[in-house]
């Protein structure tokens, strides 16, 4: 009988909403997961395996205690179902983990919301802020990672400010154009919002000469960032847009939150182990530059790469102006040797124009290394991103086409005009 009460009161304190099972002595060591996108990305996603599935995109949530996943991904992985159903669906995962992160008994309600794609992949659910509670989580924007790191890390603050609890979430305090306001802070919005009467008094802030883009977080000021007016938007929402240029730690146990300033380097380009050399610039693996730009065109010209990344691996570059980023994917297959000269492969969308990309001649920058799960079958692949939801829009090259007037093939990516202009 005993034992059957131990039983009942271990199923209600699952359905109730128990904690993830950390590994034993896990808070006297630092635990890192790398960042899918580590360059400027405007919500923090990661690759996650549930239970010993193959790697799913999932956008960690600092808005919601409890994370989701869509009924299809819970039915293809038979996850158990726990709790009581009249307080929502929920299911339980055995394993789940992330870098060299793995809970075991994460709970996950089961909510048929979409949450978009990156590059073609979807991202099939949330993580809440169950699992790092109590601890300190920490975004390097450097090394392109997620920390979970000991009471004893070594400070890295320059500022700190602190945090309020609000239903699994944190409010930080911030100022916009010299006006005190406390957004949520939320790692899976799609941009930083205001409400309505907030964004008023930003604008008439402005007005008076105050700059109005940047906010100041301990008296720490991030990058520009675009703020959307929204309705319901309650007290705001800063998203990772609104943090770019600095680092953090949150402290959920002193309810702190320190930033600093997050310079770019090399180091987010090995977060997911060695990779072949490419050299300081990716020149061995990728050198391109701007061939032609018109009107709803644009013209890349790619030399033959010394070295390629595994099929797995795309690197992500820009295209755009100073200030006015406009990225893709790019993946380079192996030519035949026959082959002469470069390739040139063409995208095509109504927005391009020379005031949307770099002058002819430009190289092309490389700013980050991105995981994907479709190989490029081809000679040249592009995929064009816009903000971080992507419809896929790849396809593959043929090798150079014989006769050709130049020497090159010229493969077309047509972009849909369903796709948002880029984020500046």
């Amino acid at each position: 009988m005993r034992g059957m009460v131990a039983l009942a009161l271990g199923g209600l304190l699952v359905g109730c909403g128990a904690s993830p099972e950390w590994p034993a002595g896990a808070e006297a060591r630092a635990w890192t997961a790398p960042l899918v996108m580590a360059w400027r990305p405007s919500r923090l996603l990661l690759e996650v395996r549930i239970d010993g599935s193959a790697p799913m995109l999932m956008a960690l949530d600092t808005t919601r205690e409890t994370g989701s996943l869509r009924p299809d991904v819970v039915d293809r992985l038979r996850l158990r179902r726990t709790g009581d159903p009249t307080r929502g669906a929920r299911v339980q995962a055995g394993r789940v983990a992330f870098g060299d992160i793995e809970l075991r008994g994460v709970q996950f309600t089961v909510e048929s919301t979409a949450h978009g794609t990156l590059f073609g992949r979807p991202v099939v659910g949330l993580l809440g802020t169950d699992w790092f509670a109590g601890r300190r989580l920490e975004h390097d924007p450097t090394a392109g990672v997620l920390r979970v790191v000991p009471a004893d890390a070594p400070p890295r603050a320059e500022a700190e400010v602190g945090v309020r609890a609000d239903d699994g979430g944190w409010r930080v305090p911030i100022e916009l154009a010299g006006v005190s306001l406390e957004p949520l802070l939320a790692t899976h919005a799609d941009g930083c919002a205001l409400g309505p009467d907030q964004a008023r008094a930003v604008v008439e802030a402005a007005a008076d000469g105050r700059p109005s883009g940047a906010a100041l977080i301990g008296g720490m000021q991030a990058a520009d960032g675009p703020w959307r007016v929204v309705e319901g938007a309650g007290d705001g929402l800063l998203s990772p847009t609104g943090l770019h240029g600095l680092g953090w730690r949150l402290d959920t146990r002193a309810e702190r939150l320190g930033v600093w300033r997050a310079l770019p380097g090399p180091a987010r380009f090995a977060r997911f182990g060695p990779l072949p050399d490419c050299g300081p610039s990716f020149s061995a693996c990728i050198s391109g530059r701007i061939h032609g730009v018109a009107a709803g065109r644009v013209e890349l010209v790619f030399d033959r790469p010394q070295r390629t990344l595994p099929d797995r691996f795309w690197l992500r570059v820009d295209l755009g102006p100073p200030g006015r980023p406009y990225w893709a994917l790019v993946q380079l297959g192996p030519r035949p040797p026959e082959a002469p000269g470069a390739l040139t492969a063409v995208l095509e969308d109504a927005r391009l124009g020379p005031a949307r990309i770099r002058p002819v001649g430009a190289a092309i920058d490389v700013v980050d290394v991105v995981p994907g799960d479709r190989p490029c079958s081809g000679v040249v692949c592009l995929d064009r991103q816009e903000g971080d939801a992507a419809e896929l829009i790849m396809e593959s090259s043929a090798p150079t086409a014989e006769g050709s007037p130049d020497g090159v093939a010229r493969p077309a990516v047509r972009a849909p005009s369903t796709v948002d202009p880029a984020v500046p």
